[in-house]
């Protein structure tokens, strides 16, 4: 009984942690600016606009929140960048512009928990 209560929160935090990153895209590559200790949030999105500018040739600001991965940043290593947009329809335009990044060496893919990456490799 409790064994059966146990899995089905799980599952629950599941779906929450799942639908919390619904609007979630991760950027990977985009250089980032440690020379004074770590990157500021406003230098990660003023990194992240420019990019896009450049690659997606998009120029209205459609993100609402735009932050490195967490941990502190090592030497030789780019942290990704997570961008939680504001409207999904926002966020699916963006995904369909991958094929402006093929080839260039940046990726973006969409987040999602490590519960759902688990049963996606199965």
């Amino acid at each position: 009984m409790l064994e059966k209560q146990r899995e089905e929160l799980r599952d629950d935090v599941a779906y929450l942690k799942s639908q919390s990153m619904r609007y979630n895209l991760v950027f990977t590559n985009i250089k980032e600016d440690n020379s004074s200790g770590n990157e500021t949030a406003e230098v990660t999105k003023t990194n992240l606009r420019i990019h896009l500018q450049e690659t997606v040739k998009i120029t209205k600001d459609i993100a609402d929140t735009i932050h490195r991965s967490p941990g502190q940043p090592v030497s030789g290593k780019i942290r990704n960048i997570v961008a939680k947009f504001t409207h999904f329809k926002d966020r699916e335009m963006m995904r369909r512009q991958w094929k402006h990044l093929s080839g260039t060496g940046y990726q973006m893919f969409e987040q999602f928990s490590p519960e759902v990456l688990e049963k996606r490799r199965k």
